[in-house]
């Protein structure tokens, strides 16, 4: 189970693939190592906080700062890292199976699970910071109430290593994806399994709700499937292939200007949006994809990539042609 996970987290880390240089005046966040795994934009996109090796490095999105820094404690490399939009708390989970959540203003460790366990391969906080919610190479998911210190709900559901965990916007529904294949939806309120999705051919890498009824997914198969939550008896989707772009690692979408972003393992970056589509090809391969929202005008993604660390690319540095909608 294990194995895959690796080859995409790691062998990311040995990828290298000749491209179309990126242009050289482009904003680079100043990281320690510059095989970055994951990192995630936050206060309307005004703050980067990028997993750094073995601690968590904020930036300022606009200008490159370094902001503060987050010393984990940890042995082993971050794998994961997220802080909701709003609020003081960050989380992180590592390859050793050490989980953090810090509070950024009073310095304190609010929880964490010490080094020891199973890979921590996915984590998201909970818009009002209540809950932590990760996901384990062994398949296993727990969601845990910070305030009140306890367990809420463990499933194992998945036979597979979890890739992705999230949090519908109004919170009252949990997504989990992983190697399986397949999209599980639980209730918050009472832990109960409310669907399983069925649809991708290989491992799901990405999930991305927009708004509470639909969600995007995205995996090894190269194809992003749009769902439709409306009705929890009955869920259908669409398909949306990307054929050239070998395993989807990154996905990314902004509702108000339908613009999607997708980035793949053999380095290809791809920014559709209506009537036009922006194509690049970065030498290494792509970790995670993230639009800039506060950009309102021109679209402006953060980028991780193998051997690059992380940078700003813009849609008008990269390739335009005309779609057919």
């Amino acid at each position: 189970m294990m194995g895959k996970l690796i080859l995409t987290l790691f062998s990311f880390f040995i990828c290298a693939l000749s491209s179309a240089q990126v242009k050289e005046d482009q904003l680079i966040y100043q990281t320690e190592s510059d095989m970055i795994v994951d990192f995630c934009l936050y206060e309307g996109g005004e703050k980067l906080a990028v997993a750094d090796n073995c601690n968590v490095k904020i930036f300022s999105t606009r200008t490159g700062q370094l902001l503060d820094e987050v010393i984990t404690g940890f042995n082993e490399r971050i794998l994961v890292v997220d802080h909701p939009e709003d609020g003081d708390l960050i989380a992180c989970g590592g390859v050793d199976g050490a989980l953090i959540v810090h509070d950024m203003k009073s310095r304190d460790v609010q929880f964490s699970i010490p080094p020891g366990g199973k890979a921590i391969t996915a984590v998201k906080l909970s818009q009002d910071q209540q809950f932590v919610l990760w996901g384990r190479s062994d398949g296993c998911v727990t969601l845990y109430d910070i305030r009140n210190q306890k367990n809420v709900y463990v499933w194992n559901d998945h036979l597979k290593d979890i890739t992705s965990v999230q949090f519908s916007p109004d919170g009252n529904l949990i997504a989990t994806t992983g190697g399986d294949t397949y999209i599980r939806l639980y209730s918050v309120e009472n832990g109960k399994l409310v669907a399983t999705l069925a649809g991708h051919k290989s491992w799901v890498r990405r999930l991305l709700f927009n708004g509470n009824d639909e969600l995007f997914s995205s995996g090894d198969d190269s194809r992003i499937l749009k769902w439709n939550l409306s009705d929890h008896q009955n869920v259908t989707f669409q398909i949306n292939r990307f054929s050239r772009m070998d395993i989807l690692t990154g996905l990314d979408y902004i509702p108000a200007l339908q613009a999607f972003a997708v980035s793949s393992l053999n380095g290809r970056l791809t920014i559709v949006s209506p009537g036009v589509s922006y194509i690049a090809r970065l030498k290494g391969a792509i970790m995670k994809i993230g639009f800039i929202p506060y950009e309102k005008e021109f679209l402006k993604l953060v980028v991780a990539s193998n051997g690059e660390g992380v940078r700003v690319i813009e849609a008008a540095d990269m390739k335009f042609q005309e779609t057919r909608d």
